[in-house]
């Protein structure tokens, strides 16, 4: 949830860095320092919420289960391994 939080924030402050240069709140250098600083954030963001995925699939095995099961419905070969009989 963090990781959720935290890119909301990084999105918001992505949106309001060109924004707030439109509309003369601050001049262009600070809003790419504001876009790459949110930049930062969002990556910060994802290694969090993959350290949270590896962290919860050693405490409760289901907790990974849906990122299987989406690998497994993206997958276009698994339906290759049935066969038809005449």
């Amino acid at each position: 949830m963090t990781g959720f939080t935290l890119t909301l924030l990084c999105v918001i402050a992505e949106i309001m860095s060109g924004l707030g240069t439109r509309w003369g709140f601050w001049n262009f250098r600070t809003g790419l320092g504001m876009l790459r600083w949110a930049a930062y954030g969002d990556v910060v963001a994802v290694l969090m919420t993959i350290v949270s995925c590896i962290i919860a699939g050693y405490t409760r095995k289901w907790a990974l289960e849906p990122l299987v099961s989406q690998g497994y419905f993206l997958n276009p070969e698994r339906g290759a391994k049935t066969q038809l009989r005449a």
